[in-house]
């Protein structure tokens, strides 16, 4: 007589299940886990380096602008710091978002970084030598990067698809031709 054994779940992976089983919670859950996680490995790789996590924290957190720092200089406030990290951040994100574009179509795009010195280079010679007031300059140099950037993701693209070549690969010979060119012209 064969018999079916029982299995013995874990209690913490059967809590853990529980409260990622509903959607809606996971939706909470599942980024907060990530960022716990991440706060852990990074206090872990800290205490190796023999440097206090909550100190490299709150420093992260005071240069980004989100906890204001203990003295400013003469015109440097709080907002400047918040100001400067998202300017340096805006690029990063539209980054992203066109690596999850790319991701939701089942492809691998390497090339964002070719992408953006593109869409940069062209838009700032187009708003560069042009007479334009800076009020229909700066939309025109948003769409003129938008359209140079998504005309060097279809190059890839029409490469991919009309001789099969590895989208990967043909991003990243890209991205240093990309590169050289525009350092040449700098």
């Amino acid at each position: 007589m064969n018999r079916v054994k029982k299995r013995r779940i874990n209690p913490v992976r059967r809590a853990f299940a529980a409260c990622l089983g509903n959607e809606r919670t996971q939706f909470i859950a599942i980024p907060l886990f990530s960022i716990l996680l991440s706060l852990l490995a990074a206090s872990i790789v800290f205490l190796a380096l023999g440097k206090n996590p909550l100190i490299a924290f709150q420093s992260l957190l005071q240069g980004s602008g989100i906890l204001p720092k203990l003295s400013y200089a003469a015109k440097k406030s709080q907002l400047t710091d918040f100001v400067s990290m998202l300017n340096a951040l805006t690029p990063m994100v539209f980054a992203a978002l066109a690596v999850a574009v790319a991701f939701k179509t089942g492809l691998f795009n390497i090339g964002v970084s070719g992408q953006m010195l593109v869409a940069g280079f062209i838009a700032s010679i187009t708003v560069g030598y042009s007479d334009l007031p800076m009020a229909a300059a700066l939309p025109l140099a948003i769409v003129v990067g938008i359209v140079c950037g998504a005309l060097y993701g279809a190059l890839i693209g029409w490469l991919k698809h009309r001789f099969n070549i590895n989208e990967v690969v043909t991003s990243i010979m890209l991205n240093y031709i990309v590169q050289y060119v525009i350092s040449y012209f700098i």
